[in-house]
């Protein structure tokens, strides 16, 4: 099957290709429309990627990229989030939290919710739907998105009023057995001492019913290969019982990080040699497209 382009980069195939194919310059970041800003938050300044709406008072969506435990560099991610901005028509603001190597736990979650804090304490000069604030996050993204919306809750500012988890890191207390380790940063490493594994914003499958009660909408994507599809189905499940409307999705043949895997096979290929076989004949078969493409309406029907 023909591998069909996302329809927001038809206009930069050809600079996308040009840096694919840069074999001395592997490592090159790809922005495409998406304006830095770094944000003066208490005494020090945390940079964001935006991505503005062209209609007025669109929601916002700010997103908390995933990838490794050692990677500050998000700068790939501009493909996955200017494709959210075009298809959603929102505002977007994608977060370079802390690195982990940097700053341990919680400095990355603070720094989410400190961005989400400036942008609804300075709403008047910004044209954004305050009500209508969503986070997204992805992989231990996704962790650090629905820590910042316990994090909301726990003080009472309640701004956050949907969270999108794909497939979702819950529980880092058996993470270290799921074969992120290699090149990343163990669990361990990312918090102050071993017992903060259990703690619920470093873990939120530790959650007390209490603690969850008053939660954002969850929409959630797992696959079905995913070793960490199980606590979000868990995670899911403690959400529905707090009270939270959830919605959660799984996909046959998929794999942990899949929608972000097929940007990478398809933009960025010199990259892609770790992955596995499967998921490159899944690529080159047009079911991974359609499972990032069935994924992204299974969003959007119940996100805005």
């Amino acid at each position: 099957m023909k591998q069909e382009l996302i329809p927001v980069y038809e206009e930069v195939e050809e600079q996308i290709k040009k840096i694919s194919n840069n074999k001395e310059k592997k490592s090159e970041p790809i922005c495409i429309s998406g304006k830095p800003i770094y944000l003066p938050l208490s005494g020090h300044k945390i940079e964001v990627t935006y991505y503005e709406a062209k209609k007025k008072n669109a929601p916002i969506i700010f997103g908390v990229y995933g990838g490794e435990f050692t990677t500050d560099n998000y700068s790939y991610d501009d493909l996955f989030w200017n494709m959210i901005h075009s298809e959603f028509e929102c505002n977007v603001v994608s977060i370079s939290y802390k690195n982990f190597r940097k700053s341990k736990f919680p400095c990355a979650i603070n720094d989410v919710y400190d961005v989400i804090c400036y942008f609804m304490k300075n709403a008047s000069q910004l044209d954004f739907d305050t009500d209508k604030v969503i986070i997204f996050g992805s992989s231990i993204g996704a962790n650090f998105a629905t820590s910042a919306a316990l994090l909301d809750r726990a003080n009472n500012t309640n701004y956050i009023k949907t969270q999108i988890l794909n497939y979702p890191c819950l529980d880092l207390t058996t993470s270290i057995n799921k074969n992120i380790c290699g090149d990343f940063i163990t669990p361990d490493k990312y918090v102050n001492d071993v017992a903060e594994l259990k703690n619920p914003f470093v873990s939120p499958v530790y959650a007390s019913k209490e603690e969850l009660k008053g939660m954002p909408k969850t929409i959630m994507i797992c696959g079905e290969e995913d070793n960490f599809r199980y606590e979000g189905e868990k995670y899911a499940k403690m959400l529905q019982n707090s009270g939270t409307e959830v919605y959660c999705q799984n996909y046959s043949e998929m794999e942990h990080g899949f929608v972000e895997l097929y940007f990478l096979l398809k933009y960025m290929p010199l990259k892609s040699q770790t992955l596995s076989n499967k998921m490159k004949e899944n690529f080159i078969s047009g079911k991974l497209y359609k499972s990032v493409m069935s994924a992204i309406q299974f969003i959007k029907e119940h996100c805005i």
